[in-house]
């Protein structure tokens, strides 16, 4: 009896094996799906049925989509760097293919990136492209990902002339692709921008704008990027006070260390001073001290020691609502699991 029992055990288990392989099988082997037919889990509004034509007179037939970096605030006061739409894949399919191209319109002195992430991690970035590169046919690996999202991100829209924007046509997911994966920029998961983690909340009563762009510091120099505007607003009486702005960002202890460059707004009033401070998990983990408008751009370094949230913020003591308000700029600041002070001494001092 005893032996029955168990070869009957054995053969539940070859049957539990044999099913589980069995959907296994099916879901690697889901029939190729143009990707608007999965569930889309994001707002909507990127999505168009109609044809479009790239800047060479090309003409696709639709649908597609349009990942436009309109470069203004949403209803929550964040500024929008990045047009994204995210889709539920339900881990069925292996690859994404398309093609993409910029807006046909698009302004010539800017360029825009493609990016594809599989679950949060971005598994390709294009190159930066303007409105004169062709239109770039792509196939990537989104390893049977749950979620896909797609997105563009450009770096150095000024508000002026028509908005940067990818167009995708003819994108599909699919578990039946066996050319080669298409080669983006070189990605390294050690490095992110602060800005492409998740912001998690800003102060309710002050500005703090998230751009993408140019900028330029009080002495004349200019930086191209993300950065952060981070403005101390308030309308005192005449009277000194102490006011703050601030973004925190989720950072999901992944990384060690948040660097960048900061200065204040180049036509700040010369009789403020603002500080710049980042927080690790509610801890203070570093602060520039009180600085002006004569102040130097600073490199920084904050240790964050694989906190959860960051926040940055800027304080003023002594702004009295007259002449422009003080404020941070952060310039392309960048997450890392590496000290990036090794990085700099290196291009400092080149062997």
């Amino acid at each position: 009896m005893k032996r029955i029992t168990v070869i009957l055990a054995l053969i539940m288990i070859a049957a539990l094996a044999m099913a589980g392989n069995a959907l296994a099988e099916e879901a690697a082997y889901a029939p190729s799906k143009p990707l608007h037919e999965l569930n889309i889990i994001s707002e909507d509004k990127n999505f168009s049925t109609r044809s479009v034509s790239d800047a060479y007179g090309n003409k696709y037939d639709g649908p597609h989509f349009n990942l436009c970096s309109y470069g203004r605030s949403n209803v929550d006061g964040e500024y929008i760097t990045q047009a994204a739409t995210e889709f539920y894949a339900d881990g069925q399919y292996r690859y994404l293919t398309g093609t993409f191209f910029t807006r046909e319109k698009q302004s010539d002195k800017y360029t825009i990136e493609f990016m594809v992430y599989a679950d949060d991690v971005l598994v390709y970035c294009s190159e930066p492209i303007s409105r004169r590169a062709k239109a770039i046919d792509f196939a990537v690996d989104i390893g049977n990902a749950d979620i896909i999202r797609i997105a563009s991100r450009s770096y150095d829209y000024t508000s002026s002339g028509t908005n940067p924007g990818i167009i995708l046509v003819n994108a599909l997911v699919t578990n039946e692709y066996e050319g080669e994966l298409t080669v983006g920029a070189e990605i390294d998961p050690d490095k992110v921008p602060l800005t492409d983690l998740h912001v998690f909340g800003t102060h309710s009563e002050m500005l703090t704008n998230l751009r993408a762009g140019k900028v330029e510091d009080s002495y004349g120099n200019e930086y191209k990027g993300i950065y952060a505007e981070l403005v101390s607003y308030g309308t005192p009486s005449g009277k000194e006070f102490d006011t703050q702005a601030y973004t925190e960002f989720v950072a999901g202890g992944e990384y060690r260390y948040l660097s960048g460059t900061i200065f204040t707004r180049a036509k700040q009033n010369e009789k403020y001073q603002i500080e710049f401070m980042v927080f690790a998990d509610d801890e203070l983990v570093y602060a520039s001290g009180m600085i002006d408008r004569r102040t130097a751009p600073i490199e920084f370094v904050a240790e964050i020691g694989e906190c959860d949230l960051i926040r940055v913020m800027s304080r003023s003591v002594n702004y009295t609502s007259s002449g422009t308000n003080p404020g941070i700029i952060l310039v392309n600041p960048i997450v890392s699991t590496i000290d990036p002070r090794g990085e700099w001494e290196m291009n400092e001092n080149p062997e």
